[in-house]
């Protein structure tokens, strides 16, 4: 009787969470729910999707420490640029018997592996104790709006992600320069690809979402 009985909880514990705590890869709505204000619809497909930060490009003045004796108590150790292996989206070309008459028609995001250099400087906390300064600028990303977390998103059902459809959506990237090594095959290669276009276009990030779909001028419904 005990050992019926802890079937029967086993049972319904797990029919509770099956559809809502853990989705697997996309989640078909069986009922209607609200998400952020939005009812989720019968026998659509959604999954969480990160949500990117929003950044906005600035510039940033320091006092350089211009002296021979960067031991006082005004002055403080700075890293302006870290140094060490990073890997980097550039825009490289890509087919040399490319014609077009815009040089950018030509090019595509590739990603690479560079090595950068530490940059640090001693830089001046108050200047009515010490003269020997400059003030420099330089380039840097100030975020406006605080990403990281996740969301549900409408997304193309998964059964609906076939090769025709990974060769459209691997086409339309390459018009806006994002470039995937297979055209028909979701590998590592495309996935990363496909991310670095949503975080270039502040999309939200890891599925084949309506959004994405729609800033390429995919119409997901139709899919």
């Amino acid at each position: 009787m005990k050992n019926i009985i802890l079937l029967l909880l086993l049972s319904c514990m797990f029919t509770a969470c099956k559809t809502f705590y853990f989705p697997p890869k996309n989640y078909t709505a069986t009922s209607s729910k609200v998400n952020n204000g939005e009812r989720m619809q019968n026998g659509q497909c959604y999954a969480k999707c990160t949500i990117p930060d929003e950044f906005e490009e600035v510039e940033i003045n320091y006092i350089k420490y211009t002296g021979n004796n960067p031991n006082q108590a005004f002055i403080k150790k700075r890293i302006i640029q870290k140094g060490g292996t990073f890997s980097k989206w550039e825009k490289k070309r890509s087919d040399k018997k490319c014609l077009s008459p815009n040089p950018n028609d030509c090019l595509v995001w590739c990603l690479i592996e560079k090595e950068q250099e530490e940059i640090v400087i001693y830089e001046v906390t108050d200047t009515t104790q010490c003269k020997d300064f400059v003030i420099e600028t330089r380039p840097s990303l100030k975020i406006t709006k605080e990403g990281g977390y996740t969301e549900w998103k409408e997304v193309v059902c998964q059964h609906k992600i076939t090769p025709t459809v990974l060769k459209l959506v691997s086409e339309r990237l390459l018009t806006k320069g994002f470039e995937t090594a297979s055209s028909t095959t979701y590998n590592a290669q495309y996935k990363s690809v496909l991310t670095h276009y949503q975080q270039h276009e502040g999309l939200p990030i890891g599925q084949f979402d309506f959004e994405t779909l729609e800033s390429l001028g995919i119409d997901a419904k139709e899919l």
